[in-house]
């Protein structure tokens, strides 16, 4: 019989290798819709009726997007590379005809502290061509934020450029129509702000006076208003116009529904554009209308996926941690649907502070309740289970799990990697390492350190790493996110199975932003795992896996199935030991029990969750009797599924 198992593992190594990944990215549903540094500006470029929202983003591109409905403050992408325009960095546009010949002017600011001027190439075009690459040879040192005004209503355009020391320089046109513009001075008003600022002008109260917004890096805006009709001195009034949880806010005015009422826009550093509006014509105040107007799942920054279906609702849910220490639950609107919805942008209101938080799922301790590990930005984990089975509540452990500190940015990971029936538990870190955990023993809540360098593995800052079976053949592969944008495929030895090989660096030709952290989930319930991937300007990519191993389907162990499955046990006959594998197509709770002849249950295997895939469990009946035995195994609303055991 031994050598029956040893031919079996052979097979199982030549196939193993046999299989590749095949993925196809899906972007319906809001997929791959992360931003940063938001930085908006409006106009009807194409004369629609409809208006058209020109967003920044931190990588140098432009994104265009354009109103759902006339008066909708809900936008629908149409190209994230306006006119191909690609800048350095923090590109920021504005709008509006310098010339007044029916054709609008773009002007953009960015990292470098220029200005880029585009012109439209005919009226109700969409198409731009570049004009300048240093409009009037304006350098204002770094991040320069442009804004038009008219201060002092002679008719000349005011053009008011924030930059990275918090200042304001003020421009004025020569004459009118002309792209000719002369410093008045580096200081408008003698404001400073510190750092970073971003100007907006509007006569928010019709008064006469404007009315200033500056936005700083730290997050606060600062109001001031007009000392005197055609003024160009400001009184302040505020450093806090808006309390708000906003970093690097970039305001523009606006009226989104030709109501009469200005709006106040505001990008931030999530890549958030916020919608305030005027209660009245005559306030001076605004009230917040919505987070974000711009279109799919956006959840900030260096965000961190995990899915599974925790109600067992046959509808999977998707966990997101987020930079700010916040968790976003979202459901799937059906049953393998692309769509999710966001159910709670504070799952269990757990609130861990700023820096970032990785939530993993795993029944640790096999009580049918799921523990909930977060990593934290302070290298710490924090450990919350579930109130009941199948319960979307968790209530928290106070201590730190296992007052376990991996230095900075900690990510877990939970498997059995040499299948003896304790969890392994890998997190990686800041630094680029990875740590090794065991449990100590069956059930057992706490963990012991095995090494702080597993298999020697080091990448480019910041491990974010899951584990899976891709061939589902019982050889896991480890694959690991980093700051280049890349995945890391490392995988399992067949005779070590702690020892990990690399297979390549770039997993599946995948390469997006930075910072990707990966998750494998089975989002269409096809039975095949697919790729989630969290990335540092908060969006959340879906790849659908679209084929299969390549492994024969007449294989007992490895044939690829969609139902809860248990495979025969080998050997059998046996004497002590067994081998017991089984297959669930989705993560789901497990019962595996052994029974005697008269029914009575002898021991308990398994209770708890389990991921999808193929599990491995050992059966050591040196203390039983030889005789007959039964295995019965059962998954939620599955069934039981039995076997015959026979014990020599």
């Amino acid at each position: 019989m031994k050598k029956n198992v040893f031919a079996l593992l052979s097979v199982l190594a030549l196939i193993s290798t046999a299989g590749a990944q095949s993925f196809i990215e899906i972007t319906e549903g809001g997929w791959g819709e992360g931003r940063d540094f938001a930085r908006p500006c409006f106009a009807d470029i194409d004369n629609d009726g409809l208006l058209d929202l020109i967003v920044g983003d931190r990588n140098g591109t432009l994104e265009h997007l354009e109103q759902s409905a006339p008066g909708s403050f809900l936008f629908v992408s149409l190209t994230k590379t306006f006119n191909n325009i690609h800048l350095a960095s923090d590109p920021a546009p504005r709008m509006k005809d310098i010339d007044n010949d029916g054709l609008l002017d773009l002007l953009i600011g960015d990292y470098s502290g220029t200005l880029h001027h585009y012109e439209q190439n005919a009226p109700g075009d969409t198409g731009f061509s570049l004009v300048s690459e240093a409009f009037n040879g304006i350098q204002v040192g770094r991040i320069s934020t442009p804004s038009f005004t008219d201060l002092d209503h002679d008719g000349l355009i005011d053009l008011i450029v924030g930059e990275e020391d918090g200042n304001l320089n003020h421009y004025e046109q020569d004459h009118e129509n002309s792209y000719d513009f002369s410093l008045i001075t580096e200081s408008l008003g003698g404001i400073d702000i510190g750092f970073i600022s971003t100007p907006a002008f509007a006569d928010l109260d019709g008064d006469g006076l404007l009315e200033l917004l500056v936005g700083q890096n730290t997050g606060a805006i600062h109001y001031f208003k007009q000392s005197g009709p055609g003024s160009a001195t400001f009184d302040f009034v505020t450093s806090q116009y808006i309390d708000i949880p906003i970093w690097q806010p970039c305001p523009v005015f606006v009226d989104l529904n030709d109501n009469g009422l200005l709006d106040l826009m505001i990008g931030d550093l999530s890549g958030f554009v916020w919608y305030y509006e005027q209660p009245s014509a005559a306030s001076d105040r605004v009230v917040l209308i919505t987070q974000n107007v711009l279109p799919g799942h956006d959840f900030g920054s260096n965000v961190n996926p995990f899915i599974l279906d925790i109600d067992q609702n046959d509808k999977m849910d998707l966990i997101v941690g987020t930079a700010n220490g916040t968790i976003v639950h979202l459901e799937q609107d059906s049953s393998g649907s692309s769509f999710f919805t966001v159910v709670t942008d504070s799952f269990n209101n757990i609130q861990l502070g700023g820096g970032h938080a990785c939530p993993v799922f795993a029944d640790l301790d096999r009580n049918g309740l799921l523990n909930l590990i977060i990593g934290r930005s302070n290298g710490r984990l924090e450990h919350y289970e579930q109130a009941s089975e199948y319960s979307l509540i968790f209530n928290e452990n106070s201590e730190p799990f296992n007052g376990l500190d991996v230095g900075e940015f900690s990510k877990p990971c939970f498997s059995d990697l040499d299948h003896d029936g304790l969890w392994d538990m890998l997190v990686g870190n800041g630094d680029g390492a990875l740590f090794h955990y065991e449990q100590a023993e069956m059930n057992s809540l706490h963990f012991n350190l095995t090494t702080e360098a597993f298999n020697g593995i080091l990448v480019p800052h910041m491990v974010r790493l899951c584990i899976t079976d891709l061939q589902k053949d019982g050889q896991l592969d480890l694959i690991i996110g980093n700051s280049s944008g890349c995945l890391h495929h490392y995988e399992q030895g067949l005779q070590d199975p702690m020892l990990f090989s690399l297979v390549t660096e770039t997993f599946a030709d995948i390469q997006i932003g930075n910072s990707v952290s990966p998750y494998f989930g089975d989002v269409d319930g096809d039975g095949l795992d697919d790729l989630l991937i969290g990335e540092r300007y908060g969006g959340v990519y879906y790849y659908r896996r679209k084929d299969q191993t390549g492994v024969p389907d007449h294989h007992p162990i490895i044939a690829e199935t969609h139902h809860f499955e248990l495979k025969p046990n080998y050997p059998n006959p046996f004497n002590p030991k067994t081998h017991i594998v089984f297959y669930l197509p989705k993560t789901a709770s497990v019962e595996i029990g052994i029974y005697d002849l008269a029914g009575k249950k002898v021991e308990t295997l398994l209770h708890g969750w389990s991921r999808p895939g193929y599990h491995y469990l050992t059966w050591d009946a040196s203390e039983y009797s030889s005789g007959v035995y039964f295995i019965k195994a059962s998954s939620g609303s599955s069934g039981q599924l039995q076997r015959c055991l026979l014990l020599k």
